[in-house]
């Protein structure tokens, strides 16, 4: 989540993706990866960290905004607002408008190096991470 850079967005399932694909596995664990970006978005401001993981950059699956992190919608609204995204209502769900300009993805290209460096090692890879 710190990687995000500035302007850009992720969900929980490109970070899934990108775990798998640092350990050559077929996916990260979408139950870890849930836990551990609540506890990214909410621990550290209870502890007093003076710089804090850029949570409000995570989203749920798609667009949807996470109600269950720190501040609730409403501050993640007014974060993401701050930076210049829209934020509108979809029925019950708050959801980041034109959202696939600032997602952060992992590159074809990137699992292609991934697989070739496995197979030239020699060594078998696990699975190879295929977009979808």
């Amino acid at each position: 989540m710190k990687a995000v850079p500035k302007g850009r967005l992720i969900t929980t399932k490109e970070i899934q993706a990108r775990i798998a694909q640092k350990y050559n596995v077929t996916m990260g664990c979408p139950i870890c990866c849930g836990i551990f970006a609540w506890i990214a978005a909410n621990e550290e401001e209870f502890r007093g960290f003076k710089r804090i993981t850029p949570y409000w950059r995570t989203r749920k699956s798609g667009r949807e905004l996470n109600p269950k992190f720190s501040g609730g919608v409403e501050e993640l609204k007014v974060c993401l607002e701050a930076k210049e995204n829209r934020v509108v209502s979809k029925g019950k769900r708050w959801i980041v408008a034109d959202y696939e300009s600032r997602l952060v993805s992992v590159g074809s290209a990137d699992r292609t190096q991934q697989t070739s460096r496995a197979s030239s090692s020699g060594k078998l890879a696990k699975s190879v991470v295929r977009g979808r």
